[in-house]
């Protein structure tokens, strides 16, 4: 693990262990054995999860599709509201600040480990399913830039994109709530 790595993953460590925990949740639901997990532990990988190969294509898919949905999902719903308030009502309480930490270590910690990417890209590879060689690129992709501490940034860009979406969706649902009585 490198230096910038592990200091994403200090930073980000909510996120880690979270997607960590959605992944030994999901190797638990497929029957998959558990051998280690490591949430927070600087000397080792931090967020990982040591378990026997996935059987099947499902199986590898559960374990890269469901933490990278929960994560994205979860971090959606956090981030949102939280980089609205910030950069566009300017509330710069603590509160604000938590709920922004936790939907930027939620976005950072999305893709799986390169062991788990590789073993669905070996599986996608082999079958000829549509979209199975998409997310496999993008499992691929995302375990790569996120083993150099990129998304720690990508994940801050997005928030921006997000804030900006937000701010011009809220309008609408406002206008919609005043024309509709309630």
């Amino acid at each position: 693990m490198s230096i910038v790595n592990l200091i994403v993953k200090i930073i980000t460590f909510f996120g880690s262990a979270f997607r960590a925990t959605v992944e030994q949740l999901a190797c638990r639901g497929r029957r998959l054995i558990v051998e280690d997990v490591s949430y927070f532990s600087p000397g080792k990988l931090c967020g990982h999860v040591a378990h026997e190969m996935p059987r099947t294509k499902r199986e590898a898919r559960v374990l890269c599709v469901r933490p990278f949905f929960v994560n994205l999902i979860l971090g959606l719903i956090i981030l949102a509201p939280a980089s609205f308030s910030l950069f566009f009502l300017e509330n710069y309480k603590i509160t604000i600040f938590i709920l922004y930490w936790i939907g930027i270590s939620l976005w950072t910690n999305l893709f799986p480990s390169h062991i788990d990417a590789h073993v669905y890209q070996s599986y996608a590879q082999a079958s000829h399913m549509r979209g199975s060689k998409f997310m496999s690129s993008l499992f691929g992709f995302g375990a790569k830039i996120e083993s150099t501490g990129v998304t720690l940034l990508t994940s801050i860009a997005a928030s921006f994109v997000l804030a900006q979406i937000t701010r011009l969706i809220l309008p609408l649902f406002y206008d919609l709530v005043q024309n509709s009585g309630v």
